[in-house]
């Protein structure tokens, strides 16, 4: 799975996954814990599944 944008970046470990804006860490969880927490990594998990205009 590959999520991104110009601002944020992801990246994905064993351990799960880190939301970085301006290259500090924001984020960090199981995909599960970050879409539940609803900050960047969930909106941008909407777009990427195209869950968010299904909401809209």
């Amino acid at each position: 799975m590959k999520l991104g944008s110009p601002r944020y970046k992801l990246c994905f470990t064993e351990g799960g996954c880190h939301v970085m804006d301006q290259g500090k860490i924001v984020e960090q969880g199981k995909h599960e814990e970050l879409v539940a927490r609803n900050g960047i990594y969930n909106g941008l998990w909407q777009v990427q599944s195209g869950t968010l205009a299904a909401n809209k």
